[in-house]
């Protein structure tokens, strides 16, 4: 890799503290996450204030991401394609973990396969691409529809599905408490996870477990879930590769944040 500014990559390291704090921060507390002096801060907080790219609140006050890094993330953002963006990601998680995956878009009226790997050709359920998942509450890429969009978007069908879960033994615990807290972890962890799942009424896909992951378009306001599938009974060190896969892919990606109506 050539050589590049020290300077540069410096200062990025205090826009990045700040963007890790979430809110307006102490000069103190962004030299403390940046690993460098107070001193050493301050000389590139006045130059990153000179660019717009953080503000001070007040004249002594902390600091906060300035107009210019706003204008950045905005472009940044109507630049992303969602769509090629989680396609990535399902070549990645295809790529580091072989397992089947799948792709599903929200296209306003219901959940769509849009994509799918070599894995699931000889998989013994058909997720042929323009199937609609008719499962929201008891699926693991359902879940994250139901984390990351508005609730009027996927509400009549969580109703539907909440009422028909007692008739089967493996979703009769889906009650509408169990699924809130669960939607709670989704968001919580970025991830969605269920083991044994009902992908409709007639199919039950008890020795599996699933993994989804969300990419959302926040300027287009679309959905998607990335899903790969493997044994449920495989064990504590698989599982927690799996995991990690689909950790380590969603850092490549813009943060998802839900959906507001």
């Amino acid at each position: 890799m050539n050589k590049g500014i020290q300077s540069i990559e410096l200062g990025f390291l205090l826009l990045d503290a700040l963007l890790e704090a979430g809110e307006p921060t102490p000069m103190s507390r962004l030299a403390a996450s940046a690993g460098m002096t107070t001193s050493k801060a301050r000389a590139y907080l006045i130059s990153l204030m000179k660019t717009g790219l953080v503000t001070q609140v007040g004249e002594a006050g902390p600091y906060e991401l300035g107009p210019s890094a706003i204008r950045l993330g905005m472009e940044a953002l109507r630049r992303v394609d969602a769509m090629q963006t989680a396609r990535r990601v399902m070549a990645e998680l295809d790529q580091t973990t072989h397992l089947p995956a799948v792709l599903t878009m929200w296209n306003g009226n219901d959940a769509t396969i849009v994509a799918q790997n070599e894995g699931l050709r000889d998989f013994p359920v058909d997720f042929r691409v323009g199937r609609a998942l008719s499962a929201l509450t008891r699926t693991a890429a359902g879940r994250v529809f139901i984390a990351y969009l508005p609730q009027a978007w996927t509400a009549a069908q969580v109703r539907r599905e909440l009422a028909g879960n007692p008739r089967h033994d493996d979703t009769r615990h889906i009650t509408a408490r169990y699924l809130k807290e669960q939607i709670a972890l989704v968001r919580e962890n970025g991830m969605a996870v269920v083991d044994g799942f009902r992908v409709s009424p007639g199919i039950l896909l008890d020795g599996y477990s699933a993994i989804a992951v969300p990419v959302v378009d926040q300027v287009q306001r679309r959905c998607f879930a990335v899903s790969i599938i493997f044994n449920r009974d495989s064990d504590a060190a698989q599982r927690a590769a799996y995991l990690s896969a689909a950790q380590q892919a969603l850092s490549h990606t813009v943060p998802a944040f839900p959906l507001t109506a």
